[in-house]
């Protein structure tokens, strides 16, 4: 089913993308081209962004939701990103709070539930889509840190269950991540994040 909210953001950046200097945009995003287009990584996919069309890895084109948030990065992408500091909560984050409670609900808390006595299965997932051990320590039964998008960050952190607590999962972002994505966009990110692990693990889910 077509949604007219998510099919307007694309016609909205393909008007846009004529004024759009993609060869500056290449060297910000530190991406390559392949003639006229960017090839933009998000999370373990390749997609090709010309000022024609979006197309995923199969050249077919992506789901709105994937368009969407391809589209708002291009388009908000600033000419100098603020350096990243530290790992920063969702709510901590400009007007995250709006939204906090939705980004618990529908990304932490289903990520704790699913991998509840499966720490080893959200391991080999988080690797398999392009996950890595971060550099910095952190006092949880499992870190990983994946690039959502060039520049952009994610950190899950995650605790089993034991007798005395249920199991815990978060997800971090850098600091400066409200800079290249509103507050709503950076929750569609997360979501990614989690679609990706429970399919790998197995769990079919709609990518809408």
């Amino acid at each position: 089913m077509t949604n007219p909210v998510l099919e307007r953001i694309y016609s909205q950046f393909l008007e846009r993308a004529e004024a759009l200097d993609f060869t500056d945009l290449a060297r910000r995003l530190s991406v390559e081209m392949d003639e006229d287009a960017l090839i933009v990584p998000y999370f373990d996919s390749q997609y090709r962004v010309s000022k024609q069309s979006i197309l995923g890895p199969d050249f077919r084109e992506p789901a709105p939701i994937v368009k969407a948030v391809l589209c708002q990065y291009l388009t908000r992408f600033p000419q100098s990103p603020s350096p990243s500091g530290d790992w920063t909560a969702f709510r901590d984050l400009p007007e995250g709070d709006r939204f906090a409670g939705d980004f618990r609900s529908s990304v932490e808390m289903p990520l704790a539930r699913v991998f509840t006595g499966k720490r080893l299965n959200l391991m080999t997932s988080c690797a398999a889509i392009g996950g890595l051990t971060p550099t910095e320590g952190f006092d949880y039964d499992a870190s990983m840190v994946f690039q959502a998008l060039p520049h952009m960050n994610l950190l899950l952190l995650f605790n089993d269950a034991d007798e005395t607590f249920p199991a815990k999962c978060l997800l971090l972002f850098e600091d400066n991540a409200h800079e290249l994505l509103d507050m709503e966009t950076l929750s569609v990110v997360a979501w990614r994040l989690a679609y990706l692990l429970f399919t790998m693990s197995g769990i079919e889910l709609s990518e809408e």
